[in-house]
């Protein structure tokens, strides 16, 4: 049976002991790692905004701009798979393929306590496309800025419901209609580099354990994932009072920040810096 070797500082993961794969190299038909980290990211995020516990149909990702490998999720004995087997799964094979020499097409099989729950298979589907290796970005330009939307009862009974709230949606607001706008930069903060490898499991760890949260639960003033490396640590912080921001918030612009730091080339600390109004809510950290 195939096992991952973390690194050491990385050795404590969040995935439960007495959960295990074997990997099957069906071909010798390779794809770029940044690629399978951007759909494994996307699958990741699909799984975790849904219920930790509950069951999930089969399920077949890829991004448009990175659309080698296609990812499989599935269960080997019946028609759904628990969502937290998937979670887990993609973790433990995107850490295989990223200490792997090479990505090869590949076929996972997962056990739970010497069952098996899950089978995730990373495929080239027709000719292999080296999608991953363009970048939009320049190195140079280090600030990205996403909307993101929330619910707008919910924001406008928040900012209104108390006098401590620092937040004033206008009345003549149209947009507000369809749900205010939450503005998020992400940019670097620091010069020194970060190894590829603690940055890309930092990710991983990190969806993998907000996923146990429901994706309306409003994040706390100060969360962080009890699995932690001192080398790459995460933080997210809500400023807001009433709190604005939730685990389903937190887990986008996580997911979001790999395909950064892919099309930026540049393996740096990050932060991400939550508007709404040009009034700052949130912030996250992902480095040193």
């Amino acid at each position: 049976m195939n096992t991952v070797q973390l690194p050491n500082r990385l050795a404590d993961s969040p995935i439960p002991k007495d959960f295990h794969y074997e990997n099957d190299y069906s071909t010798h038909t390779t794809f770029p790692f940044n690629a399978a980290l951007i759909n494994t990211v996307e699958a990741l995020k699909i799984l975790a905004l849904g219920d930790f516990e509950g069951q999930t149909g089969s399920i077949r990702v890829r991004i448009e701009d990175y659309a080698t490998p296609l990812i499989i999720i599935s269960s080997p004995a019946g028609p759904t798979v628990k969502r937290k087997y998937a979670i887990w799964g993609l973790v433990l094979a995107l850490s295989h393929l990223a200490v792997s020499s090479q990505c090869h097409e590949s076929h996972f099989t997962f056990t739970w306590k010497g069952e098996k729950v899950a089978e995730i298979m990373y495929e080239v589907p027709g000719p292999r496309l080296d999608t991953a290796t363009a970048k939009r970005d320049t190195d140079e330009s280090i600030t990205q800025v996403y909307n993101r939307e929330i619910d707008a009862s919910l924001l406008i009974k928040r900012a209104n419901s108390s006098p401590a709230s620092t937040l004033t949606v206008p009345s003549n607001d149209t947009s507000v209609a369809a749900g205010p706008r939450i503005r998020v930069t992400m940019s670097y903060v620091g010069a020194k580099p970060i190894v590829q490898l603690d940055m890309v499991l930092a990710i991983l760890f990190v969806l993998c354990q907000a996923a146990v949260f429901p994706k309306d639960t409003l994040l706390p003033s100060q969360w962080a994932p009890s699995v932690q490396n001192p080398d790459c640590a995460f933080d997210a912080q809500s400023f807001s009072l009433p709190q604005l921001l939730d685990y389903g918030f937190l887990i986008d612009v996580v997911a979001d920040s790999a395909t950064f730091l892919v099309e930026h080339g540049s393996w740096r600390g990050i932060e991400m810096v939550a508007k709404v109004e040009g009034i700052e809510i949130g912030r996250m950290t992902l480095g040193q």
